[in-house]
């Protein structure tokens, strides 16, 4: 499996917490998009966990799973698509 991510750090990682550890999960990067950030997991089987950082909140959440969005590049889309 070969997975590439790129990310623009917020303007203070110090408000931001880690990502969730899961031994199952790998994580497969963090992103920018429209102002929010995400944290990209796949699990063993190539299926693809998005996560939305919560300022308000301070907190991670699952926002998007989808099947073999990690092993399938037709299968994937990023955390906001329908």
């Amino acid at each position: 499996m070969f997975l590439v991510g790129c990310a623009v750090p917020p303007e203070d990682w110090t408000k931001v917490k880690p990502p969730p550890v899961t031994p199952s999960l790998i994580q497969a990067g963090f992103f920018e998009i429209d102002n929010s950030l995400y944290s990209q997991h796949c699990d063993p089987k190539g299926n693809q966990i998005w996560m939305k950082w919560d300022e308000n909140k301070e907190l991670w959440k699952k926002v998007k799973y989808n099947t073999l969005g990690c092993n399938d590049g037709e299968s994937a889309t990023g955390p906001d698509s329908t």
